[in-house]
């Protein structure tokens, strides 16, 4: 058990507080569409999702990440955690308490997975933090994830209004 990091749920203020975090990561973020996307994190059932902070004992936020439970082929309850963010510090305190965190959470709401959603860069790296961190705990790649940014059309505006 780790006595220095502690989870909390995201209220409006440690939304606040966690931004320039997030920011690091996610320059282009604005301060108005990250209190909306927690927001949005904030209005689900903790059963079902949330956003997460990981603080230290004097308040100050080291760790972000969201969470949902979705269901695999033979529905089990799988914990999907996503827009992890992780300020780096030296040694692996960090890592094993995040995971410590996330594994709790997910034994709490009962499932019987978990699945990291790592983010990678244009060139399809991972951060090498991130992944020696879960590799180091026991964890395996096992999804690659293809992204395509869909363009708006004139017609798809035309039948959103209707």
């Amino acid at each position: 058990m780790n006595n220095i990091f502690q989870t909390a749920f995201l209220s409006t203020k440690q939304a606040r507080e966690a931004y320039p975090l997030v920011r690091l990561f996610h320059p282009a973020l604005s301060l108005e569409k990250w209190l909306a996307f927690a927001r949005r994190w904030r209005r689900m059932l903790r059963h079902r999702g949330g956003l997460v902070a990981m603080k230290d004992m004097r308040g100050y936020v080291h760790a972000v990440f969201s969470y949902r439970v979705d269901s695999n082929l033979r529905n089990e309850p799988v914990l999907r955690v996503s827009d992890l963010v992780v300020g780096r510090l030296p040694g692996r305190l960090i890592d094993r308490a995040l995971v410590e965190s996330v594994e709790r959470l997910a034994r709490e709401i009962g499932c019987t997975s978990i699945l990291f959603e790592l983010p990678q860069s244009r060139e399809g790296n991972v951060d090498p933090s991130n992944r020696s961190a879960l590799a180091k705990a026991g964890y395996e790649p096992c999804a690659i994830s293809f992204l395509r940014r869909q363009t708006a059309s004139k017609h798809d505006h035309a039948v959103s209004a209707v």
